[in-house]
């Protein structure tokens, strides 16, 4: 939803949607999307992966409080899933909870090796501003 409202706001009017129709309609569609993980959500209620995909959803709409908690469910149901880990290390980096993030890329890493967003998220983590 909220690529859609960036995409209207572009500087650039060629970034643009062309037409107030394809605005409604690209609406539509991110509102379809979102009621959709909402309701597979709602029929797979033990599935790390919607979980995390509707935590995902949270954080892009900016609802930090709603995100990690969807993060944590995906953890607790499946402690193995490395990507849930990048997640929510994601948003820590973004909520400046670093410590936290470089925990979570660490235990990514640990449970899939060869998972490259975890080893490079982390080494940008390690160059913010107070990790150096």
């Amino acid at each position: 939803m909220e690529a859609v409202i960036l995409r209207a706001l572009a500087k650039q009017p060629a970034e643009r949607f062309p037409s107030v129709e394809a605005f409604a309609a690209a609406l539509k569609q991110a509102a379809a999307r979102l009621q959709s993980l909402d309701l597979s959500q709602a029929i797979s209620a033990s599935d790390a992966v919607a979980y995390r995909h509707h935590g995902a959803l949270y954080e892009q709409q900016g609802d930090v409080e709603q995100a990690p908690a969807d993060f944590n469910e995906a953890l607790r149901l499946d402690s193995a899933y490395a990507v849930a880990y990048v997640s929510r290390a994601d948003l820590g980096v973004k909520q400046g909870s670093f410590e936290r993030a470089l925990a979570d890329y660490t235990e990514a890493i640990r449970l899939d090796s060869s998972l490259a967003v975890a080893y490079t998220n982390r080494g940008l983590a390690q160059l913010l501003p107070g990790q150096v």
